[in-house]
């Protein structure tokens, strides 16, 4: 089960529908400024502590793409990643990776596994990453600009 739901519709110019987002992350005060800022942007954003928690949810609950950390408690984020994307349920889910792992070797893993972007927290705005959920969603039609 997720750590929490919030729903909030969005901006009628440019959402169809309010889209769904997993955020996996187990640094708790991070997800919540995600979380918040998603809300603002007209995001359903579900919140996920650990790798587990999301897995068995997510196999079930379609959402419309996945932000994750790639450390996380009992199941990482790259184990996780090669789960998601060769199930049938949820391979066509963009995944966007927001880490503070910063190595080369993480993010060809990453990408190797069918993450579609690798962002560094550190190096990385609410507005980046903001940017990059519209941009994956926008191609895939799940909005519209």
């Amino acid at each position: 089960m997720p750590s929490s739901v919030l729903t909030q519709s969005g901006p009628a110019n440019m959402l169809k529908s309010s889209p769904k987002i997993a955020l996996i992350d187990g640094h708790k005060e991070l997800s919540m400024t995600y979380q918040q800022r998603l809300i603002i942007e007209g995001y359903e954003v579900i919140v996920f502590e650990d790798g587990e928690a999301s897995m068995a949810y997510l196999l079930d609950v379609p959402v419309d793409l996945i932000m994750m950390e790639i450390i996380l408690p009992k199941i990482s984020g790259l184990e996780l990643i090669e789960l998601f994307k060769s199930d049938s349920r949820t391979s066509h889910v963009p995944i966007i990776v927001l880490t503070t792992k910063a190595s080369l070797d993480y993010s060809q893993e990453a990408f190797a596994l069918g993450a579609d972007s690798y962002l560094i927290k550190t190096n990385t705005s609410a507005n980046d990453a903001l940017y990059n959920i519209n941009k994956l969603l926008m191609d895939r039609n799940i909005i519209r600009s």
